[in-house]
């Protein structure tokens, strides 16, 4: 990051998803929007190479509004990719909420249910 801010340069080749997610996070914080529209282009293109980390890691930050919409049109076709793994377990209640009431989501109710209820008790009871 500091080199692109520096230079106006920074290569993402042959680096790893989860790495470009946490800068192109980083850029967006830092409103670096033309940063964050190369980025954001370079994840659209590798969209097979998400994990269901980099999936939740981007659903909770708010302005990814088109990288939002792939995720959710290929979650809602394939639920199960973020489902089997525990990483949704880490998902905020809206974010997880926002997903569960897509109205094309290929989910049985119960699942829904059986997925709520694991959520829900991960979540820390305050005292």
């Amino acid at each position: 990051m500091n080199r692109y801010i520096y230079s106006g340069i920074i290569s993402v080749e042959n680096n790893e998803i989860s790495l470009i997610i946490d800068v192109i996070i980083s850029a967006d914080e830092l409103e670096l929007l033309e940063l964050y529209q190369q980025l954001e282009e370079v994840l659209l293109w590798n969209i097979l190479e998400w994990k269901t980390k980099d999936i939740v890691k981007i659903l909770q930050c708010d302005n990814f509004v088109n990288l939002h919409k792939v995720e959710i049109d290929l979650l809602c076709n394939n639920p199960e990719v973020i489902f089997e793994s525990d990483d949704y377990l880490k998902m905020e209640e809206t974010k997880l909420v926002q997903f569960l009431r897509c109205d094309y989501l290929k989910l049985e109710e119960i699942k829904i249910w059986e997925y709520l209820i694991k959520w829900e008790s991960k979540i820390p009871i305050p005292y």
